[in-house]
């Protein structure tokens, strides 16, 4: 099945909604049961391995996944714009996924166990491996530390 990640996207947002109701979000990640593998496949197409492992939540236990971390563009354009409304706008550019599902010791019926798997969706800026990425993820931690050591001095 071919999916037009661009469209796909849209979609997504469009059922967030914009205004005071919205759940409209710029910073996060999608779990989307896909249980066919219909989603996965698709973003298989078109993959890059990504050196890096991160975001990996869905990979500890009660989950499990033997799927390394990848990543994908959503199309050959500059970008797609998010709109959240009062919230902000970003620009994406790509797709970082990876497939789990329950772990056989997890406390979940075992039918879940038997059938159910998911797609860990995160959509980014740009591709891990660009420059620009980690430049941001750099940043980004940085920043991160700065905060906890101002915390750290206001407890005092």
């Amino acid at each position: 099945m071919y999916v037009n990640f661009e469209k796909f996207v849209i979609e997504l947002y469009k059922l967030l909604g914009k205004g005071k109701e919205s759940k409209c979000f710029l910073a996060g990640s999608f779990i989307i049961r896909d249980d066919d593998e219909q989603l996965f496949n698709s973003l298989e197409r078109d993959n890059r391995w990504v050196p890096i492992e991160s975001h990996k939540r869905f990979k500890k236990y009660p989950w499990i996944s033997k799927i390394k971390v990848r990543d994908r563009r959503i199309s050959n354009t500059t970008g797609l714009e998010l709109d959240c409304g009062e919230r902000g706008k970003r620009i994406i550019r790509s797709i970082k996924y990876y497939q789990f599902k329950w772990s056989p010791t997890s406390k979940v019926p075992n039918k879940m166990k038997k059938k159910a798997k998911y797609v860990y969706l995160k959509l980014e800026r740009s591709l891990s491996t660009e420059f620009i990425h980690i430049l941001h993820v750099m940043q980004s931690k940085k920043k991160k530390n700065n905060r906890k050591k101002m915390e750290r001095i206001q407890k005092r």
